[in-house]
């Protein structure tokens, strides 16, 4: 009885774990270089899950600090509205196919 017991339970735990989804995760971030000492700027540059980049901007005279969450917030949203763009010009350029 105890050896089915305990059967059983490894059967129920591996079937759980065979039946779990797997989320989608989501894996573009930014990455923010700023320079306050000789001359102010900041480079934003978006990166796809393969690391490779997917938009890079220079803003001269500006210095973000992602230390607050407002900016933060704000990279994140800039970033979903970057790929929002780039996957519906993407569906625009495709070939057209002739009949």
């Amino acid at each position: 009885m105890n050896k089915a017991g305990i059967l059983f339970s490894f059967a129920m735990i591996a079937s759980t774990a065979g039946m779990s989804q797997k989320a989608a995760i989501d894996d573009t971030y930014w990455v923010v270089e700023t320079n306050n000492r000789d001359t102010v700027y900041s480079v934003v540059r978006f990166f796809d899950g393969n690391n490779n980049l997917l938009h890079e901007v220079k803003l001269d005279n500006i210095a973000i600090d992602i230390r607050q969450k407002k900016n933060r917030r704000r990279l994140d949203q800039l970033l979903t509205s970057y790929k929002m763009r780039s996957s519906s010009s993407a569906k625009k350029l495709r070939p057209r196919t002739s009949v």
